[in-house]
């Protein structure tokens, strides 16, 4: 019973390792040889990395960054409208 059960867990991890390998090869592999992984490449080089900031909160933050609170103050950054 012992040699039956350590038999088949053997052929059972084998079965699993060999899957396991199978799919890791095939997801380094396939992506380099798809149309789609070169169209995708040249669209994110021709895309710029400098996207437009929306106005509003944002640039009111950046700009408030290197004043002290009494300025802040004055300038109303601690009532903020949503």
């Amino acid at each position: 019973m012992a040699r039956r059960l350590a038999a088949f867990l053997k052929d059972a991890w084998v079965k699993v390792l060999v899957a396991s390998f199978t799919t890791g090869g095939l997801g380094i592999i396939l992506p380099t040889i798809r149309p789609f992984t070169k169209y995708a490449t040249m669209i994110n080089q021709a895309t710029p990395n400098n996207y437009p900031v929306e106005r509003g909160r944002h640039r009111i933050r950046s700009n408030l960054q290197g004043l002290s609170c009494q300025h802040r103050a004055r300038r109303g950054a601690g009532t903020h409208k949503s």
